[in-house]
């Protein structure tokens, strides 16, 4: 085992992590049980809920993208909160 393979095994037993990748699996099983569920039921069609993923996803990267230049395209786009 390498010294990387092992730092991941310990960090991977604390609660922090522990905790945070339990909300995720949580959070993902949960709106895909809840997705199914609108879809059986008629509310919303698959297509529909792509779509409206898509719209809050560009609104997301629209609300954080701070200083983008027209004339230059970033290598990579920085998500931490702005000073305003």
């Amino acid at each position: 085992m390498t010294k990387r393979d092992k730092y991941i095994e310990e960090l991977s037993k604390t609660n922090f992590v522990t905790g945070l990748t339990s909300s995720m699996v949580a959070n993902e099983l949960g709106a895909r049980a809840l997705l199914q569920i609108l879809i059986d039921k008629g509310v919303i069609t698959h297509e529909e809920w792509v779509s409206a993923i898509t719209d809050v996803t560009e609104r997301f990267v629209d609300l954080h993208v701070h200083e983008y230049d027209e004339e230059h395209e970033p290598d990579f786009l920085d998500f931490t909160p702005g000073k305003e």
